[in-house]
């Protein structure tokens, strides 16, 4: 997704809307493949709650479930959070440039 954005972003700055249309088709079955991979992340979060004993009806974090897992598995699921932030920083950043670069061709 971060990749299209920033294809998206290039595509904006250059004016190529014959391009943009493939773009953003292109994030839309995206995003369509990551709400089925979402709905199947909190399953698991669920699962993962019920194992470690925390209650299910309770919003269950990334962080949640690294505060109580066992401190080797703490490691590695803070580990990865910590190498996601960052993407996903990025992609909302690049995402609201977008917007505003879209939005200012559109008033041009």
């Amino acid at each position: 997704m971060l990749a299209l954005a920033k294809e998206e972003r290039q595509i904006i700055i250059s004016g190529e809307s014959e391009k943009l249309e493939e773009v953003i088709r292109l994030e839309f079955w995206e995003l369509n493949r990551l709400g089925v991979i979402e709905n199947q992340r909190l399953e698991l979060h669920k699962v993962i709650a019920r194992e470690l004993r925390i209650p299910v009806d309770e919003d269950i974090t990334v962080t949640i479930i690294a505060e109580n897992a066992e401190p080797d598995e703490r490691d590695v699921i803070r580990k990865l959070q910590m190498e996601l932030m960052p993407l996903i920083e990025e992609h909302a950043a690049v995402n609201m440039e977008n917007r505003e670069l879209t939005k200012a061709h559109i008033e041009h």
